[in-house]
């Protein structure tokens, strides 16, 4: 999965950020130079300090959206390394497999096998297996796929449509 798109939502609200720490600075600044003897003086003081604290919010609000994002950014990243791990698993799987410990190799399947469905008897060909249902999609004749149906038997329908000659 492409990340470009969160990657430039992070970098619009770090343009919000820095904007909105500007404005917080410059709020300090009129505060500071407020003069103390002006009749207004507590007014003023009082919406520039609520106007600040509002800044303090935005800017809260702010960085918790970045992190958000790059929190999405670091998992999409990471799924895609192990993917690839995954595919340099796949390329190598006789090798690893036949080195493995009888309990790596367990792990290994539980890794790659979400569930295997079963019949409930054994059939005359002596199947056990209807399907095999994998954590992610696996490549089979060009294509991809999620679940692999082992059932051999197919059926054909058919619509006769049957009238009477006279």
């Amino acid at each position: 999965m492409d990340t470009a798109a969160l990657e430039q939502q992070v970098e619009v609200l770090q343009g919000r950020l820095k904007q909105t720490l500007g404005t917080k600075t410059r709020l300090e600044r009129q505060m500071d130079t407020l003069d103390i003897n002006d009749v207004h003086y507590d007014k003023k003081i009082s919406d520039l300090q609520r106007r600040y604290d509002e800044q303090y919010d935005i800017i809260v609000e702010i960085e918790s959206q970045i992190d958000e994002l790059q929190s999405q950014i670091r998992s999409i990243r990471q799924e895609k390394i192990s993917g690839d791990n995954i595919y340099r698993l796949l390329l190598a799987f006789d090798a690893v497999y036949n080195s493995a410990t009888e309990a790596e190799r367990k792990e290994l399947m539980k890794a790659f096998i979400e569930r295997i469905d079963l019949y409930p008897e054994k059939r005359k060909d002596g199947c056990w297996i209807r399907s095999i249902v994998f954590n992610f999609p696996m490549p089979v004749e060009g294509g991809e796929v999620k679940e692999l149906s082992l059932e051999s038997e197919t059926t054909v329908e058919s619509v006769v449509l049957m009238t009477k000659q006279p």
